[in-house]
């Protein structure tokens, strides 16, 4: 079976099959948390559960992104911080020992970001722990979103020897000098996806398309 996203711009070019895991790669300020947050709001408006793990950014700030919306199926696990302490946060998670225990009713998964374990463990752990991320969501029948920040050569060269574990490669991109930013979908196992970029901005908060002529133009436009 085939899950919306939520993503104008995502659904029309790639199918995210249940069970399937996705890695979302792209320097930082390409929109990639802003992406997994967006599709996290639309998941929770149809009433399905989310699992969310936050490790570059304070769990209760991630809490306050969803504040407009019924957040009863959303589960925050800090692995952040030790200091945090908050009823609403779950504590002192262990992703290879803990996650299948809270899968109950998750339909999407969020790791934002796996930068920190690629640079912990060795690639053998690395591999392990992927897998036991893609065992537990093909149980489930949830889809995952994993997030990485490219741009480090240690940590890129890491990823590029894990990267087959995954069923979706998406990559963003942006153009600082206009704020644009661009994602394409390497790979879906199995399913529709198009390699080709795609243009957006984010504007009001939300993810707007953009077409090909229009960012052409306004790249002209700044080499004058």
């Amino acid at each position: 079976m085939i899950m919306r996203v939520g993503v104008k711009i995502l659904d029309e070019i790639v199918d995210f099959p249940e069970g399937s895991v996705s890695l979302v790669f792209g320097p930082i300020g390409s929109g990639k948390s802003k992406l997994v947050r967006t599709i996290t709001k639309y998941f929770l408006s149809l009433d399905k559960g989310v699992l969310y793990l936050s490790v570059e950014e304070d769990p209760r700030r991630v809490l306050s992104y969803f504040s407009d919306v019924n957040i009863e199926k959303l589960k925050v696990v800090n692995l952040f911080s030790d200091i945090i302490r908050d009823p609403r946060i779950i504590q002192g998670f262990n992703i290879t020992s803990d996650l299948k225990n809270v899968m109950k009713d998750v339909s999407l998964l969020v790791l934002d970001s796996i930068n920190e374990f690629a640079l912990q463990l060795d690639v053998n752990q690395l591999i392990l722990f992927i897998k036991t991320i893609i065992a537990t969501v093909y149980a489930s029948n949830a889809i995952a979103l994993i997030t990485y920040n490219s741009g480090n050569d240690d940590t890129d060269y890491v990823m590029s020897m894990v990267e087959y574990l995954f069923d979706g490669i998406i990559q963003l991109d942006v153009e600082e000098d206009i704020s644009i930013k661009s994602i394409r979908v390497l790979r879906m196992r199995n399913k529709k996806h198009d390699p080709n970029w795609h243009f957006f901005k984010i504007e009001d908060g939300n993810i707007v398309p953009l077409d090909a002529s229009i960012v052409a133009t306004m790249l002209k436009n700044i080499q004058k």
